[in-house]
């Protein structure tokens, strides 16, 4: 995994019992690298993803796919 590869990740909410599948881009930011997910505007950190049992899979980069980053219109 590189910075600028985008990854398919499972964000957990153990609150609702749901998991989604987010995409997010590889970034390294304060000492670390996160998946940053700009159409939400968040970050979360690879280490905690990796805690929480997510599963993480890259699905291509920024340069070569940048269709995955762009948001699903209804």
């Amino acid at each position: 995994m590189y910075e600028g590869d985008i990854a398919k990740y499972r964000n957990a909410n153990y609150q609702r019992e749901v998991f989604e599948w987010q995409y997010g881009v590889v970034v390294f930011k304060n000492c670390g690298f996160e998946l940053y997910n700009p159409i939400k505007d968040t970050a979360e950190s690879l280490t905690d993803i990796s805690i929480s049992f997510s599963k993480i899979e890259v699905v291509g980069n920024i340069h070569e796919n940048p269709e995955l980053l762009e948001e699903k219109k209804s």
